[in-house]
C-alpha cells in the first residue's frame, strides 16, 4: 500500500482531510450525533455543496472521520514484541487488542463495522487506504500482508475469518468448527460492545470477560490435537 501519491491525489486527499478534521473536531467537542453537513462546512470554511463533491452523504463523512480510531487499533498491534508461534495465539491476540480499542470507542467502532452504510463497503475501504496509506503502520509484528488482507474485507466476519483460516489450515479444527467458533466470537463481541456503549463503566470488566470467552472457545489445548 505504500506508494507515491499523484498531484491530483494529493489535492483530493487534502480536501478529504479538511472535512475529516472539521468533523472529528465536532465529534470530540460535541459528540457524533451533533455532526451536520452545515456545521462541518462552516468549520472547514467551505459551503455545504463542496462536501458532496467528496462524500455522498453525512453517514459517509462520519465513516471516514471515525476511521482514525481504526488506526489506533493498528498502532496498538504494532507495539507488540511477541512472536506468534501458532495461529491460535495470533487469532486471540488480534481479537483482544481489537476489543480493547473498540470498548474505548464503541459508537465509532459500531459505525465502522456494524452500521450498513454501503451495499458494498470494500471499494470504499480501498479508496480510504489509497488516500491515506500511512493509516497502516509500517511495522506490525503480525504479518503485514495478513493485516492488509483483513483491512480490505468489507465486514467483520470476513476480516476475522482471515485469521481463523490460518487455524483451520493447520488442522487444529475443521472448517465447520472454525466458522461456528468465529461466528460465536463475533456475536459475543457485538453483545458486549452494545452494553459498553450504553454503560462505558463496564469497559474494563468486559475486556477481561471477552478474553475469558476467547480462551473458552479456543483453548490452548487445541494445539495438542
Amino acid at each position: 500500500m505504500n506508494r507515491k501519491l499523484s498531484n491530483r491525489m494529493i489535492q483530493k486527499r487534502r480536501m478529504y482531510q479538511i472535512f475529516i478534521d472539521a468533523t472529528t473536531d465536532i465529534i470530540d467537542q460535541e459528540g457524533i450525533d451533533s455532526v451536520t453537513i452545515r456545521k462541518v462546512a462552516d468549520r472547514a470554511g467551505y459551503n455545504s455543496a463542496t462536501i458532496y463533491n467528496y462524500f455522498k452523504n453525512l453517514d459517509e463523512l462520519k465513516f471516514f472521520s471515525v476511521m482514525s480510531y481504526m488506526q489506533k487499533y493498528l498502532e496498538a498491534l504494532s507495539y507488540t514484541h511477541e512472536e506468534f508461534k501458532d495461529p491460535i495465539s495470533k487469532y486471540k491476540y488480534v481479537w483482544e487488542v481489537f476489543a480493547a480499542q473498540a470498548f474505548k470507542y464503541p459508537t465509532y467502532f459500531k459505525i465502522i463495522f456494524f452500521k450498513q452504510i454501503y451495499d458494498d463497503i470494500e471499494p470504499v475501504l480501498q479508496q480510504y487506504y489509497e488516500l491515506f496509506p500511512e493509516s497502516i503502520p509500517g511495522e506490525i509484528n503480525i504479518s503485514k500482508d495478513v493485516i492488509e488482507d483483513m483491512l480490505r474485507k468489507g465486514d467483520i466476519s470476513s476480516r476475522s475469518m482471515v485469521l481463523m483460516e490460518e487455524i483451520i489450515k493447520k488442522e487444529f479444527i475443521s472448517q465447520e468448527e472454525g466458522e461456528i467458533i468465529d461466528s460465536m466470537v463475533i456475536r459475543l463481541f457485538k453483545s458486549l460492545l452494545d452494553e459498553v456503549e450504553q454503560n462505558p463503566s463496564l469497559k474494563d470488566k468486559y475486556i477481561k470477560e471477552f478474553k475469558t470467552y476467547l480462551d473458552m472457545l479456543i483453548p490452548d489445548e487445541m494445539l495438542e490435537n
